[in-house]
């Protein structure tokens, strides 16, 4: 990548039904742009990077670990590695911008078996 760019000359792929996401690589940091169409939803899923994010435009719920939260623009959610986390758009769409270290690249989503996704509150 070049020193300057636009966003438009960045590919998008739709990492699941709905969900289109731009990355722009550096040695030491993803930077992620993820367009969300209304109600769309990236499933549980956990990778080896932190990752923040923040909420351009629209709403998303966030799941991470155990904790829920509905963001709106301006809100940030903070994701730890390998913590099991997900995300839902609201009824309008949502824009989210991500930031990510250390980079694995190229990043692929793999979402995680539905195992994942049941309450586990009485495992313990």
């Amino acid at each position: 990548m070049t020193t300057f760019s636009h966003l438009n000359d960045v590919p998008s792929e739709e990492v699941t039904p709905g969900v289109r996401v731009r990355h722009i690589y550096l040695k030491n940091t993803l930077l992620s742009i993820i367009e969300y169409a209304p109600n769309a939803s990236i499933p549980t899923h956990r990778h080896p990077h932190e990752q923040i994010s923040l909420v351009l435009e629209g709403t998303v719920e966030e799941t991470i670990g155990k904790e829920k939260k509905r963001l709106r623009k301006g809100g940030i959610a903070s994701v730890r590695s390998d913590v099991l986390h997900s995300s839902k758009a609201g009824r309008n769409g949502a824009k989210v911008l991500c930031a990510a270290s250390p980079v694995t690249k190229p990043y692929t989503f793999e979402p995680l078996p539905d195992v994942y996704n049941r309450d586990r509150s009485g495992d313990y």
